[in-house]
């Protein structure tokens, strides 16, 4: 038996936070595919976009 638990929570978009995770995919991409280690490639290039884009929202 599962219980789920309703939580009414307000949608927050931060076009900036995105903006920089997007461009560290793509840039992790793109690297990834010049050195032969995508996968190496695409997960630091998400995590460095992902601090940068926090790091940008947090002082907005």
């Amino acid at each position: 038996m599962a219980f789920f638990l309703s939580i009414n929570m307000k949608k927050e978009e931060h076009p900036v936070f995105v903006k920089h995770l997007a461009m560290g995919v793509v840039v992790g991409l793109l690297l990834g595919l010049f050195l032969d280690d995508v996968g190496l490639w695409i997960s630091l290039g998400t995590s460095i976009g992902a601090a940068v884009g926090y790091q940008k929202m947090e002082r907005k």
